[in-house]
């Protein structure tokens, strides 16, 4: 493969392609791309996808965690605390031994 063609699949491992859409994207077919990663880093397409997406995955979590803490953008603020720390929007109520309790709420007309 070409150096063009090799940095156009580097740059679209960053979208999370399937290896058909690699293939028609970058011209080259999927044997070739296979082989080329193969040979140059012993991984297959989906193990070579994944490593350039977990630096991808480490940037926007970065990113995300600086906006928050920044505390201008309380959407940010919002999102790292419900999927980073485990923070949710509802609390889960339960009984004795961990039983759900429902409860049932009516409005008496008058």
């Amino acid at each position: 493969m070409t150096s063009e063609k090799i940095k156009l699949l580097r740059d679209l491992m960053r979208v999370n392609p399937t290896l058909a859409d690699t293939s028609f994207l970058v011209g080259v077919p999927r044997q070739c791309i296979e082989k080329w990663i193969k040979e140059n880093y012993d991984m297959t397409f989906y193990e070579f996808r994944d490593a350039y997406l977990a630096d991808l995955r480490k940037r926007l979590v970065n990113t995300a965690t600086e906006q928050a803490l920044s505390g201008e953008n309380n959407t940010m603020l919002i999102f790292c605390l419900k999927n980073l720390c485990g923070w949710s929007d509802k609390k889960e109520v339960s009984g004795p031994g961990g039983t759900e309790i429902k409860l049932k709420y009516s409005i008496d007309s008058l």
